[in-house]
């Protein structure tokens, strides 16, 4: 407690936070193949472009560390607005799934490649941080009832991931339901 209004919350807590995706990608790539000859076999590359679709899910455990200033006010200062910062630690992390590629042109493809799985969890960032922002209503019966939302301030993917042009953020809603053991004053 800083003042009768303001006060700083901190607290460690344990999350998921997962999402499915279906996405189309499309890019530049080298095709590499074998020329076969009457003599010899020659390894061969064409410099093409790929299109296609990406099914998958990231599926991420956090430790978070949120710090919160807040400011009570109404009647007896039962709400409570939150407003801070958080670290997060990415204690086990999923991103994976398969993809629909065809790679040269699309009159007359090199290769198709369908239900190629993939695995991206390494290339995920260790560390994650985020604004937190929320507000918790106290009732008369020493419960509360809350809501925080936190956005991550960068991607998720560490900074040379090359499949991704864009950041992906975590964008994450926590409601919550509460109880004080304690009589209140």
């Amino acid at each position: 407690q800083l003042k009768e209004r303001w006060a700083i919350h901190f607290d460690a807590q344990y999350s998921f936070k997962g999402a499915r995706f279906d996405t189309p990608v499309s890019g530049d790539t080298v095709y590499e193949y074998n020329t076969i000859t009457p003599t010899d076999t020659i390894p061969s590359k064409a410099f093409t472009s790929y299109r296609g679709r990406v099914e998958g899910k990231f599926a991420n455990k956090y430790i978070d560390f949120p710090l919160y200033v807040s400011y009570a006010f109404g009647k007896d200062n039962k709400w409570t607005v939150l407003a801070g910062f958080q670290v997060s630690y990415l204690l086990d992390g999923g991103n994976y799934g398969s993809a629909d590629i065809e790679v040269g042109d699309p009159k007359h493809p090199f290769t198709y490649v369908e239900d190629e799985p993939f695995d991206q969890s390494n290339e995920l960032n260790t560390w994650d941080y985020a604004a937190v922002t929320g507000i918790i209503l106290e009732t008369k019966y020493r419960t509360n009832l809350g809501a925080t939302f936190s956005y991550g301030l960068g991607s998720i993917y560490d900074q040379n991931y090359k499949y991704i042009d864009n950041t992906v953020r975590n964008l994450y809603l926590q409601l919550f339901f509460g109880f004080k053991i304690t009589k209140p004053n």
